[in-house]
């Protein structure tokens, strides 16, 4: 199989943004993220006071995976070039809005690089019956869930749990038939999005988008639970964009993990539940219309137990490829 190098993102973020976790939510009162300037040599400074995930040298990392007997694929995508402090775990509420629907809708930005996410964003899309995006255009690749409802993105018709993944530079724009909500977002983010400037490289698309089901199609992630099934990963010929489709029985949990060079990013669909934050040893709650963030390295924990089942999509982005050996899959 063949791997693409990913392009380097760099992002211009807004000064100030909130991000509201399990803790502060009983008190009401959101957690104030301040942005950081960013050197010139990013990729040698770190966060002040926040754990960064490990870098690897290319030439060292290439070397290790072919002597692991891995792809000869190396994903480099640099630092977005302001950061802000947020924690190991995050439950993301609320939402920034962001400027892409063209009539009969909202759009918010949950996991986005003003609340630390560099690999994913994760948007909310709301439309309308009869109401459309922008046709939009990324260097990088995206993928999105069909929450509810159904409509259209191009000519291929969507309906709930479809994904739907897009190429880099690959023109899209999703219209609802009826009422439709979809989540995700391009991978790693575009900065065009939040008032940044970007360019989708201004050659040909990589690709046509790609409907999956993912009710149906998959591959299953045992280690995360018993119906999960890994739907957009580089064994479709994506690249850095990932989405998992999860569902937790009440009283079923993750095993203890870790993505060591991805951030785990997980929209919560239906249900309710909690997720430890084993390194840190703390536990946050969440509920449906949330997104838990969990940065590279911090071993972690979903419980369904609250009673209900917990529907989510989402998953470790950039792929991760310690995980996908261990499940032969590369």
């Amino acid at each position: 199989m063949r791997m693409r190098r990913a392009h380097d993102a760099q992002v211009q973020l807004p000064r100030q943004v909130d991000v509201v976790d399990e803790a502060s939510a009983a008190a009401q009162e959101p957690v104030v993220l301040e942005a950081w300037h960013a050197p010139a040599d990013v990729s040698a400074h770190t966060v002040p006071n926040v754990p960064t995930p490990p870098r690897r040298d290319p030439d060292t990392a290439a070397a290790s995976d072919r002597k692991r007997g891995a792809p000869r694929r190396l994903v480099t995508i640099a630092p977005v070039a302001e950061d802000v402090r947020t924690p190991d775990v995050a439950i993301l509420r609320g939402g920034t809005p962001i400027d892409v629907v063209e009539e009969g809708g909202s759009a918010v930005a949950l996991a986005w690089p003003g609340t630390g996410s560099r690999f994913r964003s994760m948007h909310r899309i709301e439309l309308e019956g009869g109401g459309r995006t922008r046709t939009l255009r990324h260097a990088s690749e995206a993928v999105y869930f069909v929450v509810s409802g159904g409509g259209f993105v191009g000519e291929h018709k969507l309906k709930p749990h479809d994904m739907v993944y897009v190429p880099r530079r690959a023109a899209y724009a999703f219209a609802a038939v009826e009422p439709m909500t979809l989540v995700g977002g391009p991978c790693p983010p575009d900065p065009a999005l939040y008032g940044g400037e970007t360019g989708d490289g201004g050659g040909a698309p990589e690709g046509a988008v790609r409907i999956f089901g993912a009710d149906r199609e998959g591959e299953p992630l045992p280690m995360i639970g018993r119906q999960v099934r890994l739907v957009v990963w580089p064994g479709v010929g994506a690249d850095v964009a990932t989405m998992n489709f999860a569902t937790l029985e009440p009283g079923e949990e993750n095993q203890p993990h870790a993505h060591a060079e991805s951030d785990d990013t997980i929209a919560i669909l239906e249900g309710r539940g909690s997720i430890d934050d084993v390194t840190n040893g703390v536990t946050h709650e969440f509920a449906a219309g949330d997104v838990v963030f969990v940065r590279a390295g911090v071993v972690h924990k979903v419980k369904a137990d609250k009673g209900v089942a917990i529907v989510s999509a989402g998953g470790p982005c950039p792929p991760d490829y310690g995980m996908l050996r261990g499940l032969g899959l590369v």
